[in-house]
């Protein structure tokens, strides 16, 4: 039985980190200081938490109906948050693919936003919350 050292393992990348990540947890960076833009000079991390994706139907109760465009091979995407200067402060806001094929040391991104998109996002999942279910319905036209 051959034995291995650490140095026998290949170098992790981004890739190898968010397939070792867990659905469960949510993982942060060290902190940094920001190289670049207004932040610069500024302490900064990256947040990251990492999904499967899970096909399901719709219950035939739904008034509409989803349709996939694309799944990924093992489904494995990634939520990246940049923040910056102080405690929820998010800078970027990146979804990642983590690639089955091609170039398997990057991760594709398949949306970034900026940090004014990034806190409109965050302020629409914030108000749900106080969004209630009953109210008016819709009317069909």
């Amino acid at each position: 039985m051959p034995i291995l050292t650490f140095g026998d393992l290949p170098d992790p990348n981004e890739v190898t980190f968010a397939e070792r990540r867990l659905t469960t947890r949510t993982y942060a960076s060290r902190n940094f200081l920001a190289a670049f833009g207004q932040d610069q000079g500024h302490l900064s991390r990256y947040i990251y938490r990492v999904f499967d994706e899970v096909i399901t139907d719709d219950d035939n109760d739904w008034d509409w109906t989803n349709e996939v465009v694309f799944t990924t091979p093992g489904g494995r995407k990634q939520l990246q948050l940049q923040v910056a200067r102080s405690a929820g402060v998010v800078r970027k806001l990146r979804i990642q693919k983590v690639p089955t094929s091609g170039d398997l040391a990057r991760l594709e991104t398949v949306l970034e936003l900026n940090r004014d998109q990034s806190t409109r996002l965050i302020d629409m999942l914030r108000s749900i919350d106080s969004i209630p279910i009953e109210g008016e319905r819709h009317r069909p036209c």
